[in-house]
C-alpha cells in the first residue's frame, strides 16, 4: 500500500488537480522536484514537502511511489531517470511523446519490475464507470454503435495538430477503447479552420459494432465538451459532460444517474468525478480496484491510433 509520494513537476495541473487528489486519496506528498526551485517551493509549502533538485533524488528519496507531471517533451527524460529506482510511477497521460518512445519506456519499466501506471483518468470516472458496467453485463443488448465528442475551445491557433491530438484529443482514443474497444479505425477526416481543427474518426470496435468520434478546438470553452453515447439494440446510454449518465430503453421510462452538488462529500467532489481521484487511488492500492491502471504498453497502443489519425492530416 501506498502512502508517501515523490513528486516530479510543479505546473498548474500537478498543484491544483494531481497534488489535492492525491491528499483526497489519502496519500501524503513528501518529496517535490521541479524545474524552478521557486515552482517547487509552490507545490511543497501547501504540504509540508521536501524540496530536491531533481528527478533522480525523488527516486532515491524516502518514499513509496513517484508521481509525474511535466511537459510532454521531457517526460521520457525523466522516466528514464526513475524508473530504474523500482518504485511504482504514476505519470501523466499521455505518458510519452510518441508511441515509439511509450514503447521503449514500457520496455525499461518491464526490465526494472516497475510498476507505471499512465494518468488515463477519465476510465475512473463514475459515470464511465457505470456505462462499460451496462455494456459489459448486456443491459443494453448486443453493442451496435458508439459516438464519441470531445470539443474544445479555440486555441486562437496557437497550438498544432499533432501536438492536441497528442496532449488532449488522446483521452476521447483512450476512452473510447476502454469502454467500446479494441478500435479500428477505417476512415478521418481532418479540416483546419482559422487555424483550430475539426477531426472525425470513423471505425469498426468490438465484434459488430462501429464508432464514430468527434473532436475538435471549435467549441464553446465554458460549455458541456463532451458526451459519450452508445447504442445496443433497442437501448442506449449517453454520459454527458461525465457528471449525468443516462439509460434509455424500449418504452420504459428514462433513467438518470447524477450527483448531488449540494452534498459536499467526496463522492460529488469535482476530482472524483473527473476520475482524478479513483484513479490515483487505484494506483495507490491496485488490488483494491477492478480497473487496472493503465500501463505504458496502454499508452503506446493509444498512441498509436493518434499517430494513425496525424498521418492522414499530414498527408493531405
Amino acid at each position: 500500500m501506498i502512502r508517501t509520494i515523490g513528486v516530479i513537476g510543479a505546473g498548474d495541473h500537478m498543484r491544483q488537480v494531481l497534488l489535492p487528489a492525491m491528499v483526497a486519496a489519502g496519500l501524503r506528498p513528501s518529496v517535490v522536484a521541479a524545474r524552478t526551485p521557486a515552482s517547487a517551493l509552490a507545490a511543497a509549502c501547501p504540504y509540508g514537502a521536501e524540496v530536491v533538485s531533481g528527478a533522480m533524488e525523488v527516486a532515491s528519496a524516502d518514499v513509496d511511489a513517484i508521481v509525474v507531471a511535466v511537459p510532454v517533451d521531457r517526460v521520457a527524460s525523466v522516466l528514464r531517470d526513475v524508473i530504474p529506482a523500482g518504485k511504482p510511477v504514476y505519470v501523466e497521460k499521455p505518458g510519452a511523446a510518441t508511441s515509439a518512445q511509450a514503447s521503449e519506456l514500457a520496455a525499461l519499466a518491464d526490465r526494472s519490475g516497475t510498476r507505471l501506471q499512465v494518468g488515463y483518468m477519465k476510465r475512473y470516472a463514475p459515470a464511465y464507470q457505470r456505462l462499460r458496467m451496462a455494456i459489459a453485463d448486456g443491459d443494453l443488448g448486443p453493442l451496435t454503435l458508439a459516438s464519441i465528442k470531445w470539443a474544445m475551445g479555440p486555441f486562437g491557433g496557437r497550438r498544432g495538430l499533432t501536438d492536441w491530438l497528442v496532449e488532449n484529443a488522446v483521452h476521447a482514443f483512450d476512452l473510447a477503447g476502454y469502454l467500446v474497444g479494441p478500435l479500428r479505425i477505417v476512415g478521418v477526416i481532418v479540416r483546419e479552420i482559422r487555424g483550430e481543427h475539426v477531426v472525425l474518426v470513423q471505425g469498426e470496435c468490438g465484434e459488430n459494432a462501429c464508432f464514430t468520434m468527434h473532436a475538435c478546438t471549435t467549441g464553446p470553452w465554458w460549455h458541456d465538451n463532451e458526451t459519450v453515447e452508445v447504442f445496443g439494440v433497442g437501448a442506449a446510454m449517453r454520459a454527458s459532460n461525465v457528471t449525468e449518465l443516462e439509460l434509455r430503453r424500449g418504452d420504459e421510462p428514462e433513467q438518470v444517474w447524477s450527483p448531488n452538488f449540494s452534498i459536499p462529500v467526496a463522492r460529488n467532489l469535482t476530482g472524483t468525478l473527473l476520475g482524478f481521484v479513483p484513479a490515483i487511488a487505484a494506483f495507490a492500492d491496485p488490488d483494491d480496484h477492478e480497473t487496472p491502471g493503465p500501463d505504458m504498453h496502454h499508452a503506446a497502443a493509444v498512441l498509436r491510433l493518434v499517430e494513425e489519425v496525424a498521418a492522414v492530416a499530414g498527408a493531405a
